[in-house]
């Protein structure tokens, strides 16, 4: 149930268990039993609590890079568009800004639709 996974991340998060609360998060959308950016995506970001929203979204530029190169630009478009339905949307700048000042090792941003993508956010 999503209510009870959002509670045990916001305690794990609470708790400063962020690595740990990545993982259940990510086992979570893997197992498809909870992803907040299926189809009312922004209805369930809104929903979520600031600390779990800006979880969904660190692992949600995460797994975008780790897609194929095409399609990492307008993906990241969407995450950023997400941010007018999160709750605190200076602390979600402040995570995706975070995410995208990381040493990548990867050529995915030599690729045109990444540039793009990336103009769409407005630190």
């Amino acid at each position: 149930d999503d209510t009870a996974l959002c509670a045990l991340l916001e305690a794990l998060l609470g708790a400063g268990q962020d690595e740990l609360a990545g993982s259940v998060y990510d086992e979570a959308v893997a197992s498809k039993r909870f992803d907040p950016w299926e189809q009312d995506w922004l209805l369930n970001l809104k929903e979520l609590s600031v600390p779990v929203a800006c979880l969904a979204v660190r692992r949600g530029i995460l797994s975008v890079l780790a897609r194929p190169a095409a399609e990492v630009g307008p993906w990241l478009g969407l995450i950023v568009g997400a941010e007018a339905y999160l709750p605190d949307t200076a602390l979600v700048k402040r995570e995706i800004a975070l995410v995208l000042s990381r040493d990548w090792e990867t050529e995915v941003w030599e690729e045109e639709d990444c540039r793009e993508g990336l103009l769409w956010i407005d630190l």
